[in-house]
């Protein structure tokens, strides 16, 4: 593929998609736990499934008071239960699916 192949314009300036992608795997995109952009949501969504999981976890523990509990998550469990929920909301999974629909078309096969 030419540069012209792979450009977008953006803001009247033309962008080569195809140097952006290569110039994130020089820093290490290829080397990660994922395959494709996308997956990058999915291992979002898992840290964040831990962390509510460990937040269960010092939820149910009765041998801790709610100030210890609270010193321990540094806020209370229901606060920090919702930045969790407001975290997995912030994932921008449609976007994540489209960088990886463009990677996917301009590498060469």
């Amino acid at each position: 593929m030419t540069k012209k192949e792979t450009a977008v314009m953006i803001d009247g300036k033309a962008i080569d998609l195809k140097a952006w992608f290569t110039s994130n795997q020089e820093k290490g995109l290829t080397d990660t736990a994922f395959d494709e952009v996308k997956d990058l949501g999915y291992i979002l969504s898992d840290i964040i499934g831990v962390c509510s999981c460990a937040l269960n976890h010092i939820e149910e523990n009765n041998s801790l008071s709610n100030f210890e509990k609270s010193e321990i998550l540094g806020a209370s469990p229901l606060s920090v239960a919702n930045v969790l929920r407001f975290a997995q909301t912030l994932i921008p999974h449609s976007e994540l699916e489209l960088l990886t629909d463009i990677q996917n078309s301009i590498q060469e096969k």
